[in-house]
């Protein structure tokens, strides 16, 4: 492992020398124009190289680097965007994108990545209008036909979803895109035995692909089958070491055995091939939460904020983390940014009324409470704060 990714690392640099070289040397011949243009298609592809490894942070500074070489690019900001979407920097994909649909509102591709930033912002309603408009134009871009699912998943209608990529497999059988999709959404509804099928028609079509093992032991992992899980994503490592995300859900499955130990260890497996994997380190705090190890939580949760700046949850849980070791100062100060970062995310209030409760304000704890039932009405610990309202109110 470590020597593949020693590799892996020296190709890289290897790459950046390079573009170093070829840039003087085409600034020498041919103009500035045309060592523009080199340097910005190399960044272009060094971009795209980190989001297949889902090195999102990677590839949102390639990606940057692309947009300032060529302004006038579409498909440097297409790839920035990408990034920023698994990211969830919503906020900057609509400060990036904005141009483009003022300049070229036709566009499919700038349509499709708005669309998803949208659906991530909760802007539901409007991300399916905007789809609708999309499908109409392109009836038969069955890539269209895939995107209308995933946002009606990313909006919770999964029913609808499902129903769609049933429509799609009408016509595509073997689309094993739209197959790992359609597992993906019964498994969601706890259709786990469908799912399943559908995963193992996928993995006949071509069984060198472990893409559909990998998919089948995230499907275990959903259905609380930890140990079949591992057996899946111990035949997907077994082909592909270096297979994005592989150690980061065996991890998951180690955590759910209560083996906390290998989880860990796995998850250093998957950060060793990609350093700036956020939810291996989101991972790695809620671990150490578990074990009520506050100060490594802490660590982790900040490696995590590091790489997904934007993220409510993370700052959220850090606070959470500095209110159990008593440093209250800290735990606000977080809450706040996690509030300015993402307005009314539930678990910032909710985290809000815990440590208000621990400072013994009672009156902030129970408007904070009642303020993240109302924006978490089906919370599924809902019972739970509202006998802590209760309780409060009694005081």
């Amino acid at each position: 492992m470590g020597s593949l990714t020693s590799i892996y690392i020296s190709c890289i640099a290897f790459i950046l020398v390079c573009t170093a070289g070829a840039e003087n040397l085409f600034s020498a011949k041919s103009g500035p124009v045309r060592q523009r243009h080199l340097s910005y298609s190399i960044f272009q592809d060094l971009a795209r190289l980190q989001l297949d490894r889902h090195d999102y942070a990677a590839a949102v500074y390639f990606a940057q680097r692309a947009v300032s070489l060529n302004q006038k690019d579409l498909a440097s900001t297409i790839l920035l965007v990408r990034a920023y979407l698994e990211q969830k920097a919503y906020l900057k994909i609509f400060e990036n994108v904005e141009r483009w649909r003022m300049h070229d509102p036709a566009n499919p591709e700038v349509r499709e990545v708005y669309i998803r930033a949208l659906a991530g912002f909760g802007e539901n309603a409007l991300a399916i209008e905007e789809m609708r408009a999309l499908l109409e134009n392109y009836p038969t871009v069955s890539e269209y036909q895939l995107l209308f699912a995933q946002i009606l998943q990313e909006v919770g209608m999964f029913s609808a979803a499902e129903g769609h990529l049933r429509m799609v497999l009408q016509t595509q059988i073997k689309n094993k895109v739209a197959i790992i999709e359609l597992a993906g959404v019964l498994g969601k509804q706890g259709k786990y035995n469908e799912a399943r099928d559908w995963l193992y028609q996928a993995g006949l079509q071509d069984p060198t692909d472990v893409a559909p093992l990998f998919h089948l032991g995230k499907l275990y992992v959903e259905a609380g089958h930890a140990k079949a899980a591992l057996l899946q994503f111990e035949q997907v490592l077994k082909k592909n070491p270096l297979y994005p995300g592989a150690h980061y859900y065996t991890a998951k499955a180690f955590f759910a055995t209560g083996d906390s130990d290998r989880a860990l260890a796995e998850l250093q497996m998957e950060l060793n091939v990609n350093p700036n994997h956020a939810d291996s380190y989101v991972l790695a705090g809620d671990i150490q939460f578990s074990r009520k190890d506050y100060h490594s939580c802490i660590s982790s949760y900040q490696k995590g904020i590091a790489v997904r700046e934007s993220s409510a949850d993370l700052y959220a849980k850090q606070a959470r983390c500095f209110r159990l070791l008593g440093e209250f100062d800290s735990a606000l100060a977080l809450l706040r940014t996690a509030d300015r970062n993402e307005p009314n995310y539930p678990m910032v209030w909710k985290e809000m009324g815990a440590l208000c409760e621990m400072k013994q304000n009672f009156a902030c704890a129970i408007e904070a409470y009642r303020h993240y039932l109302n924006l978490s009405p089906n919370a599924p610990d809902q019972s739970i704060i509202e006998e802590r309202v209760l309780a409060l109110l009694d005081l």
